[in-house]
């Protein structure tokens, strides 16, 4: 699948570091954007289905203080 998608999301990032003067890192900045796009819904997900909930959250921080 990498291999399938990674021109459609490459080729954007790549057009954006060619206009700010920068022809190379375009692999890399469109892999740190897509873990943080997995780790963000992963996130939400974990909020959506209730396995996480806000108030465990609180109670994680105010045990870590």
């Amino acid at each position: 699948i990498s291999s399938w998608a990674r021109p459609m999301l490459q080729a954007p990032v790549a057009d954006l570091l060619a206009m700010a003067g920068s022809g190379h890192g375009a692999k890399e900045i469109t892999l740190l954007l897509v873990v943080a796009a997995g780790g963000l819904a992963y996130v939400a997900l974990a909020f959506l289905t209730r396995a996480v909930t806000v108030a465990e959250v609180k109670g994680l921080v105010r045990r870590s203080r």
